[in-house]
């Protein structure tokens, strides 16, 4: 099924196969994450740790309910398109509680008559997280996973898991192990596993991340992605940050903040003959 998917994909659209074929697993969602290259494991203060690493959604005392629209390549924004909602709750300081919706959708175009031809991945999660002892903090996400395409479709249900320690209030470690148990009709999705570190400054946020991906049905060798990123916050308002995505591909970002609202922007590369991608998130944060 997945083998008749791609091929669509090479022969109408062949540059958004890559991204498309691994959005089970480094999709990499959020415009704050992506503009500090995708290093953000072990940062997770927000509800975008829904997807990075469950563990952390009871760091902050606050409801947040964050949105994203991505624009991958520069491509008409009804080509190709990358949305994501969440919605984390810490209910104690011991316990957390997460949702969230995620949706890849493509429309292609196939022969001399541009007959049109649609394609969506929906990954829909509920996250939970417990606080262990000496500063350990753990995460669960259980998801349903649903291919969509012209020609056929697929269901599957997967599950992932985070850990963060907390050494301090400045250092902190994370791990992310996606798609322990994970499969789409059938057909086993790729694990991977995310490692990262940060460290947290008055004014600046200092990020580190490897990312290890196993070949689908374990065929190809396990591969390195390393990510690096830094935030700086210069005014209680406004925020900019930088990164290196994975192959050392550069993004930027921005982040404008009042009160309760957050405004993100991510502009970034995924490598070296793809272009630019665009991505926007708006967040709402109520409680302490």
């Amino acid at each position: 099924m997945k083998k008749t998917i791609l091929s669509i994909l090479c022969l109408t659209l062949w540059f958004v196969t890559p991204v498309l074929s691994d959005s089970f697993t480094d999709i990499q969602i959020g415009a704050r994450p992506q503009g500090m290259g995708g290093a953000f494991v072990a940062v997770v203060d927000d509800a975008n740790a829904l997807y990075w690493n469950p563990a952390g959604i009871i760091q902050n005392s606050f409801v947040e309910i964050t949105t994203m629209r991505g624009v991958p390549f520069g491509l008409k924004m009804d080509t190709l398109t990358n949305d994501y909602i969440a919605y984390a709750q810490p209910l104690s300081l011991r316990y957390g509680f997460g949702i969230s919706w995620m949706r890849n959708a493509a429309k292609l175009e196939q022969g001399i008559l541009k007959e049109t031809s649609n394609m969506s991945e929906n990954i829909y999660a509920i996250s939970f997280a417990l606080a262990g002892n000496s500063n350990y903090y753990f995460g669960t996400t259980f998801k349903r996973l649903v291919i969509d395409t012209k020609i056929e479709s697929g269901a599957g249900f997967g599950f992932d898991l985070g850990i963060l320690y907390k050494y301090n209030d400045y250092l902190s470690f994370g791990a992310m192990f996606r798609n322990l148990a994970t499969d789409v009709k059938n057909e086993r999705v790729p694990s991977a596993i995310r490692l990262g570190t940060a460290l947290k400054l008055k004014k600046s946020l200092l990020a580190f991340d490897v990312n290890c991906k196993n070949g689908i049905n374990s065929k190809k060798d396990t591969t390195y992605l390393y990510h690096f990123g830094i935030e700086r916050r210069f005014t209680r308002y406004f925020t900019l940050r930088a990164g290196s995505n994975q192959d050392f591909n550069p993004s930027f970002g921005l982040g404008i903040n009042h009160e309760i609202w957050n405004l993100d922007y991510a502009y970034f590369k995924y490598n070296d003959y793809l272009d630019y991608s665009h991505r926007i998130s708006l967040s709402m944060h109520y409680g302490q």
